[in-house]
């Protein structure tokens, strides 16, 4: 096996603060760079110290309302600021994030609610007429509404194109924007096991209800680490977060920049090419974002970008010249193969195999007839 791994390649994964929830990574950069730059999202850019002040003033509040160690809260948003900060607020108590995908009807809210025995959940404004026909056969009882532009700035660096009705009746529900707007009280200390679930994921119940997976803090900081440690990524790399980060494939990138104390502009659509085309990034990006059916590459300005994921082989002549012939991955949905695992030559042909071993992962070969 390991004539397979690259002599520059670490064998066993090295965490830069140590073992640690990354929520509580996220509060050690907030006080070692404060003023560096953490979201930028459409021009708003906020700080590392701004982004851990919201989750503690969160989190404090979260705990006000019965929220401590081991209990559920589920998260139903779009990619935008307020996901991150409610993400790492819970885990800062202890608490266990239920990811929803915005696109769940309201069985799917029932549902899955009910199976973790979430009492609260935080979600975009626009899905709350969901949550509240779901509320009465659920166990659901506060809902927290945050706009999907509640962070945009006035005057977006590149288009905001995602845009979905509000409600006109939200009584009931809590504005987070209002929690994050006051002084709350002290976060209550709390003492967890790296090994202790940090997050319940369900399956897309294709072949049957969906399933909780049950992750543990250990297993995102694990995952944050390897990502940063397969892909030469330092805290000064730059991140375009275009994949929805509800969903595990874009939220190891996002573990990944808190890990890190890195940079990541943060979309709600997909529309990576505004960026390049506007020339609004000045540096180098490592990106997350499929290339789709137009080549989105082709933009004006593709050069500063270096796009690391492309869907299949055949879109690799529509940015290879513009990476400077880095190389890239293999992964995205369109040819059915595993997400950002297998390593692209120059040529544009796979590696056999999906990616490289990484230290203390468990690795089993097994033969199967056609295969």
């Amino acid at each position: 096996m390991a004539k397979f791994i690259p002599v520059d390649h670490p064998r066993m994964p090295e965490y830069r603060f140590g073992i640690k929830r990354l929520d509580e990574y996220l509060k050690i950069h907030a006080g070692r760079v404060p003023h560096k730059v953490s979201v930028n999202y459409y021009g708003r850019e906020i700080t590392w110290g701004e982004l851990d002040l919201y989750v503690d003033r969160l989190a404090a509040y979260l705990a006000a309302h019965g929220v401590k160690k081991g209990e559920t809260v589920c998260v139903f948003m779009q990619s935008c600021p307020q996901f991150m900060i409610a993400y790492y607020a819970v885990q800062r108590l202890g608490g266990i994030v239920v990811p929803c995908s915005p696109m769940f009807k309201e069985w799917e809210i029932e549902y899955e609610s009910t199976e973790v025995n979430a009492k609260i959940i935080i979600c975009n404004s626009y899905l709350y007429p969901i949550v509240r026909n779901a509320m009465p056969n659920c166990t659901l009882e506060q809902a927290i509404i945050t706009p999907v532009d509640d962070f945009l700035p006035e005057e977006p660096v590149v288009p905001f194109r995602f845009h979905e009705p509000e409600p006109e009746d939200t009584d009931g529900a809590v504005n987070l924007m209002d929690i994050l707007s006051q002084p709350g009280a002290d976060v209550p200390p709390v003492e967890t096991d790296i090994e202790d679930i940090g997050m319940m994921m369900f399956t897309s119940g294709s072949t049957g209800l969906p399933k909780g997976a049950m992750l543990s803090y250990m297993s995102s900081l694990y995952k944050a680490v390897v990502t940063a440690t397969c892909y030469h990524t330092t805290e000064h790399v730059k991140y375009l977060c275009s994949q929805p980060i509800y969903h595990i494939a874009g939220m190891v990138f996002m573990h990944s920049h808190v890990y890190l104390g890195a940079t990541m502009y943060m979309i709600t659509n997909r529309a990576g090419s505004d960026y390049a085309a506007g020339g609004q990034v000045p540096l180098r990006l490592l990106v997350w974002q499929r290339v789709d059916e137009q080549g989105d590459y082709r933009a004006p300005g593709c050069g500063q970008i270096r796009p690391q994921f492309p869907a299949a082989n055949r879109y690799h002549q529509l940015w290879h010249p513009a990476d400077g012939g880095d190389g890239g991955a293999v992964g995205g949905d369109h040819e059915g193969r595993h997400t950002g695992g297998m390593g692209l030559r120059h040529d544009g042909e796979p590696h056999h195999g999906y990616g490289h071993p990484c230290g203390t992962a468990k690795i089993r070969l097994l033969r199967h007839a056609g295969i």
